[in-house]
C-alpha cells in the first residue's frame, strides 16, 4: 500500500494571472534554490512560498538546460485565524515512491472487506465535509471541477501507478454516489424525497407539483455543469 507521493521541484503547470506567472515561471521549469538555499523537492520550496506573503524571493531555475534567476512575490492568502500565508500559483511535478517506502500488506478476504468499507467511509465523510465547505463559502466555487480535470487528475494519479490511479476512481465514484442522493428530482436523492413525502402524506405529489421540481432539478444540474466545464477551462 502507498505510504505517499514524492512532489518534485519541476513545475508542470502555472496558473495564468498568478505570482508564478507574473514572475516569468514557465511548465518545465526546475526551481533549484530559493533565496540561496538548495531546492531538491517541492516541500521546502513550499516553506518558503507560504512563510513569504507579499515578500520577494529570488529563484534559481533551470530552462532547457540554463540557468536563470527569477523574483517571484508570493500572493497573500487570508487565513480564518487573521494570518497570512503567501500562494504562487504552480502546480508541482508527483512522482512514483521509491520502492523502499512501499509496503505490501496483505489481507484475507473478510479483513479486506472491512478495510475497504473503512476507507470508503472516509471518503465519503470527506466528500460530505467538502461539500458542506462549498455550501457555507468555506471552499470558494472556482474549486469546483468537471470532466475536464477529472480526466486530468485520473492521467496524474496513472502515471504515479496503478494503485493511485484505483483509489482516484473510487474517489470519484465515492463522490458521484453522493451526489447522486441529493434532493434534485433528477437524481435518486430527489426520488426519495418524493417518496418520504408520499409516506407522510398518504398520497402521491401531483404531476405538477412533480413537473415543476423536475424542471427546477434539471436547471440546477445545467447550471453547476456549467460552472465546472467554466472552471476547468479557465484552468487550461
Amino acid at each position: 500500500m502507498p505510504v505517499g507521493a514524492r512532489l518534485d521541484s519541476k513545475v508542470v503547470e502555472v496558473t495564468p494571472d498568478s505570482a508564478a506567472e507574473k514572475a516569468g515561471l514557465q511548465a518545465g521549469d526546475r526551481i533549484v534554490k530559493v533565496d540561496g538555499q538548495p531546492i531538491d523537492t517541492w516541500h521546502p520550496f513550499t516553506y518558503f512560498v507560504r512563510q513569504s506573503p507579499n515578500k520577494t524571493l529570488e529563484l534559481l531555475v533551470e530552462r532547457n538546460g540554463a540557468s536563470l534567476v527569477l523574483n517571484i512575490t508570493p500572493t497573500a492568502i487570508a487565513l480564518k485565524d487573521g494570518s497570512e500565508v503567501g500562494q504562487v500559483g504552480a502546480k508541482l511535478q508527483v512522482l512514483p515512491p521509491d520502492e523502499q517506502y512501499l509496503i505490501m500488506q496483505q489481507y484475507n478476504p473478510f479483513s479486506a472487506l472491512y478495510e475497504a468499507s473503512d476507507k470508503t467511509w472516509q471518503l465519503m465523510g470527506l466528500t460530505v465535509k467538502m461539500i458542506g465547505k462549498l455550501v457555507v463559502g468555506d471552499v470558494k466555487l472556482t474549486n469546483l471541477s468537471g470532466p475536464v480535470s477529472i480526466a486530468k487528475g485520473a492521467g496524474m494519479s496513472a502515471d504515479s501507478g496503478f494503485v493511485y490511479y484505483l483509489m482516484f476512481i473510487a474517489l470519484i465514484s465515492v463522490n458521484l454516489g453522493i451526489i447522486n442522493l441529493f434532493p434534485l428530482p433528477v437524481l435518486d436523492g430527489g426520488h426519495l424525497l418524493f417518496l418520504v413525502i408520499e409516506k407522510i402524506k398518504g398520497g402521491p405529489v401531483s404531476e405538477r407539483v412533480q413537473d415543476v421540481c423536475y424542471r427546477f432539478g434539471v436547471m440546477a444540474l445545467m447550471l453547476l455543469m456549467g460552472l465546472a466545464l467554466f472552471n476547468d477551462f479557465s484552468r487550461l
